[in-house]
């Protein structure tokens, strides 16, 4: 596995091939500013990191949940003190299929690793959206337009917190975008994101 670190985008964690002075903005970064505050993914995807999100999805493996935990949590050193870890939501189509949310599993791990709250739903996914990997990503976007929402009592939970998204993979990022951005509208201060994977 390809194990993710500095140098990088100080945005959004994209590995530069050189050390760049300063807090370096990548090229993505500098012509469209992120909705989100700041990403980390631990490894890159491929190869076992893969088969590892797949056995983590599919056969509830809990250790594998914890593994990627603790790989993830050096990516946090400083984050905000009242940060509130909560995972990417499932549609309760495919959570009702699956049975469970393996970005939930994940981030259980990451709060009790580093002693953070953990909120399993302070975001609702109300629109099943089609497989996104075949997608540009600006298909990739629309596709995720309004499939997010909040509640009050939710919108109340987030006003005024860091919060810090928790999922398995970050592919074109329309996701944690979408995420993000609801989360920010609805009041919350700061929104980290941090993934096991990230497709390079």
């Amino acid at each position: 596995m390809r194990f993710l670190s500095a140098p990088w985008c100080h945005c959004c964690g994209l590995p530069f091939e050189h050390e760049v002075p300063g807090e370096p903005l990548c090229g993505a970064c500098l012509a469209a500013p992120p909705r989100f505050d700041l990403l980390r993914s631990a490894v890159a995807y491929g190869g076992l990191s893969t088969e590892l999100v797949l056995k983590l999805k599919y056969s509830r493996a809990l250790g594998t949940a914890r593994m990627m935990a603790g790989h993830m949590a050096r990516l946090l050193p400083d984050m905000p003190d009242d940060a509130l870890l909560t995972p990417v939501p499932l549609h309760w189509t495919r959570l009702f299929g699956r049975t469970y949310n393996q970005s939930v599993l994940i981030g259980q791990a990451l709060a009790s690793r580093l002693d953070r709250p953990f909120h399993p739903a302070l975001l609702t996914r109300c629109k099943r959206t089609p497989p996104l990997r075949a997608m540009g990503a600006k298909a990739r976007a629309r596709a995720v337009q309004g499939a997010f929402a909040m509640t009050d009592r939710q919108k109340a939970l987030a006003a005024g917190r860091a919060i810090i998204l928790v999922d398995d993979v970050h592919t074109s990022g329309a996701t944690t975008s979408a995420c993000a951005s609801l989360l920010k509208r609805n009041g919350a201060r700061w929104v980290g994101v941090v993934t096991w994977a990230r497709v390079l």
